[in-house]
């Protein structure tokens, strides 16, 4: 584009232009109409004629600032300060007046060339700028990240030196970079073997095998410096760092404080070695039960038989079908004739959702060719307050109690129903006794939440078995594992001691049934069986047969055997149902007191035991 207000000059240089093989795309006369046509077509060059005129040099100082424009100027030579001026714009040449062709040829042509030379460097120079500034961004960012990762991360050159030590190896570690050499790192960190004690070889360190080529997994290690003085177990990863040629220059680590994960896996292998022995003291305590229990999944498959079940099941081909089993284990009403059909079955009843209490079953099958008499009560199996996963079952062979009421109605038959009623008067004490702790046992038994919660524990540490590591630390369900086996544990073992309790109160009280038979057989001419008893046991024992009464009523018992002898030779159950028979008499008479009374007043029992002469008192 020509600039220049003197047309003989313009025309002249627009003709020598189109000899040389240039085109001209515009002329502007004006400052104005120059900068308006250099931003509209943009032309590669500007030919600015000075004329003794400095708006020229304002044309192409804006053209360039603005739009890049190289420019050349036809000049004067005789106007020296027009010259310098001009000069300040740093243009690509001037072409004295008049226009010579051969040097406007020259400085075109240079001129052309340099812009084009200058505006490829200026593109390289921005690619590399941008280039730099993303390669300092990725670089900010991988700082980031190295700088805000859990995880420690070291890297160094061939000879040692650290390249780059992020704030968690430092804090790992309890030390950042250092000056000291390769062979003697284990020594200065303090780096040992996974007891704690011997030295780790400095050869051997994962960074140093890594400068050799060498890649490391999960190594475990131990680190004890004045800085870490207790130790911190570490796990490290080392790998070769490799340039694009594949040349190894360097070696990097990443290192994980595992101190906290190891103290939590000890812990973890104890309380499972601790849930095993109390789920072994549980199952002892089921297998030990003297009632049969057995019990169904959803799809009426036999998962649990106590040793006292055995003798009633078995499985084969002919019992794996819930529909048979009537048939062929012989199951039958107390007729002793009729079947019980499938769906009444106590442990089908069960998988339904109801609840049976005391059945009568009569089972005549080959293992039991005379017939036996069982009472069943059986249960829903609940993982939840409405999901049925199956049923559960309790049993007893009654068959002598069964015999025993035949007996009752031949005695009644004989006129000997008052010495029966006598004797089963205090059996059914004890008796009821038996009754509520089996039911407390049978129950704790049926709903077995500690024993689903244990089973949901040990598939999720199954599913996760080769990765308990990152899922006791890094999953938000595994990180609740120890805490909830803590917790169960605490539960078990709360279970177990009532399981206890109550089983040891069932004992007693078998025991004194026992007792109550061989005393009425002595009645018949048998010795009578007597004992050292403790007399303030005895009494306390005869309290605690009837503690619910009791606790029902608000009575409180007190009980002084001060005076009076500390054990007794008795025949023990006749001594210990006459003492239930005094308790009851008792509480019935508080009952009738409390009828007449107007005001309400606080009960109270007491037992007073002295001896008078050669008699021993009880004063209740």
């Amino acid at each position: 584009m020509i600039v220049g207000d003197d047309p003989s000059t313009t025309v002249a240089v627009e003709q020598l232009l189109a000899r040389l093989g240039h085109t001209v795309c515009a002329t502007a006369r004006s400052e104005h109409q120059a900068i308006e046509q250099a931003g509209e077509i943009g032309p590669d060059l500007l030919l600015i004629d000075l004329d003794g005129d400095a708006s020229g040099i304002e044309v192409a100082a804006r053209s360039k600032s603005q739009f890049d424009l190289p420019a050349i100027y036809l000049i004067d030579g005789n106007d020296t300060e027009l010259l310098q001026r001009a000069e300040m714009t740093v243009p690509f040449g001037f072409v004295l007046k008049p226009v010579n062709e051969q040097q406007l040829a020259m400085n075109v042509r240079a001129a052309l060339s340099m812009c084009k030379t200058q505006r490829e460097y200026r593109k390289r120079e921005t690619k590399l700028n941008r280039e730099v500034a993303q390669a300092r961004e990725k670089a900010h960012l991988m700082h980031t990240i190295f700088d805000n990762i859990s995880d420690g991360v070291v890297a160094t050159n061939l000879k040692g030196e650290f390249i780059l030590v992020n704030p968690v190896s430092q804090e790992i570690s309890g030390m950042g970079a250092t000056d000291t050499p390769p062979d003697e790192w284990a020594d200065h960190y303090g780096t040992f073997y996974p007891d704690g004690k011997t030295l780790f070889p400095s050869d051997q360190l994962p960074l140093v095998r890594a400068m050799r080529g060498e890649t490391v997994e999960d190594v475990e290690l131990v680190l004890r410096n004045p800085s870490r003085p207790k130790g911190v177990r570490i796990s490290v990863t080392s790998k070769p760092l490799v340039d694009e040629s594949g040349m190894n220059y360097g070696g990097v680590i990443v290192l994980r404080d595992i101190t906290r994960l190891k103290e939590t896996e000890t812990k973890l292998k104890k309380s499972l070695a601790n849930l095993k022995d109390e789920t072994a003291k549980i199952q002892a305590i089921i297998n030990s039960v003297s009632d049969a229990i057995i019990a169904t999944d959803d799809r009426a498959r036999i998962t649990l038989a106590n040793p006292a079940a055995e003798p009633f099941v078995w499985k084969d081909e002919s019992t794996e079908n819930p529909s048979d089993w009537s048939e062929n284990y012989g199951l039958y009403y107390p007729d002793r004739v009729t079947p019980i059909p499938t769906n009444e079955l106590p442990v089908v009843r069960a998988m339904r959702g109801e609840s049976v209490n005391n059945m009568e079953v009569y089972v005549q099958n080959p293992r039991f060719p005379d017939g036996v008499y069982i009472s069943v009560s059986g249960r829903p199996l609940r993982l939840s307050s409405s999901d049925v996963t199956g049923g559960v079952v309790v049993f007893r062979d009654v068959t002598e109690h069964v015999h025993a009421e035949q007996a009752l109605m031949d005695a009644f038959a004989q006129g000997k129903l008052q010495i029966l009623d006598t004797i089963l008067h205090n059996i059914g004490n004890a008796i009821n006794t038996v009754v509520i702790g089996i039911g407390s046992i049978r129950q704790e038994l049926k709903e077995n939440v500690l024993l689903r919660r244990f089973s949901s524990l040990a598939k999720a540490i199954e599913a996760h078995e080769g990765k308990l590591d990152s899922y006791l630390s890094d999953d938000p369900q595994g990180r609740n594992v120890v805490p909830f086996i803590h917790a169960l544990q605490k539960d078990l073992s709360t279970q177990n001691r009532e399981l206890r309790e109550t089983t040891e109160r069932v004992h007693q009280m078998v025991s004194q049934i026992v007792d109550i038979i061989r005393t009425e057989r002595s009645a018949k001419g048998i010795a009578p069986v007597y004992k050292t008893v403790s007399l303030e046991k005895a009494v306390k024992d005869a309290l605690k047969l009837l503690q619910d009464s009791l606790t029902r009523r608000g009575i409180a018992p007190i009980v002084d055997c001060r005076n009076a002898p500390n054990e007794l030779w008795i025949q023990e159950s006749r001594f210990h149902q006459m003492l239930v028979n005094l308790v009851k008499n008792s509480i019935e008479a508080i009952d009738e007191l409390a009828l007449s009374l107007k005001v309400r007043v606080e009960p109270k029992l007491q037992i007073q035991a002295y001896t008078d002469d050669e008699f021993l008192v009880l004063d209740v």
